[in-house]
């Protein structure tokens, strides 16, 4: 109703790169491209079913990514509109449903990586929430981050200095503790664990994916 011009793409999880980019193919140019994610219920969750629900939500996603910088859209101009479910908290008593959180880091970069591509992130509470006229009002993000609507109200992240005025000044460290440090053998994190055993006789657990070596 809002843009009769507009085209469904028929996506399945199970469809492969070739698969994605016949049906981009098919819909000859494309100027913008609105994803709304499959709204889930925030009644239970399994570790099995979070797991599952990634194939029709961040990874296909990031399969429709691949496809069309293969079909060169990667030095093109083409519109985003990501649509998700209570993914983000506004206030810290929110619930939140976190399967598809992942796709507002996946944006992010896909925003930070192409320029030139105009990107606009929106959470929504539900479905029924939906109004196109007042999204597509929106500003575009150059970072991709997220613009929240909650209530007929519009929420986004902002950065503000912080001034400090002094304060508990002790360290958070005592002698002889006993720290979990996860990616330690890194460069900072291997600084800080020798810093950490030289001056507070600090016990270090490193936790990592590298073999361990010398």
């Amino acid at each position: 109703a809002v843009y009769p011009n507009a085209f469904v793409l028929d996506l399945d999880q199970r469809d492969d790169l070739a698969g994605l980019s016949d049906k981009l193919v098919s819909l000859g140019d494309i100027d913008h491209l609105i994803w709304i994610t499959p709204e889930e219920s925030l009644s239970f969750f399994s570790s099995d079913s979070l797991i599952e629900d990634q194939n029709k939500g961040v990874l296909l996603l990031f399969g429709l990514i691949k496809a069309l910088l293969g079909l060169g859209y990667g030095s093109r101009s083409l519109g985003w509109s990501v649509l998700t479910f209570s993914s983000q908290a506004v206030h810290y008593r929110a619930d939140i449903n976190p399967t598809h959180s992942s796709i507002h880091g996946l944006i992010g970069s896909m925003a930070k990586e192409y320029t030139n591509w105009n990107v606009r992130l929106v959470d929504l509470e539900d479905s029924a929430s939906i109004a196109f006229e007042e999204i597509f009002h929106q500003p575009f993000n150059p970072q991709g981050d997220a613009l929240l609507y909650r209530e007929g109200q519009w929420y986004g992240q902002e950065l503000f200095p912080l001034t400090y005025n002094g304060g508990d000044d002790s360290v958070p460290y005592k002698d002889g503790g006993v720290y979990v440090v996860i990616g330690g053998a890194g460069g900072i994190g291997s600084v800080w664990s020798e810093s950490m055993i030289r001056d507070y006789g600090a016990h270090i657990i490193w936790i990592g994916r590298r073999e361990e070596d010398a």
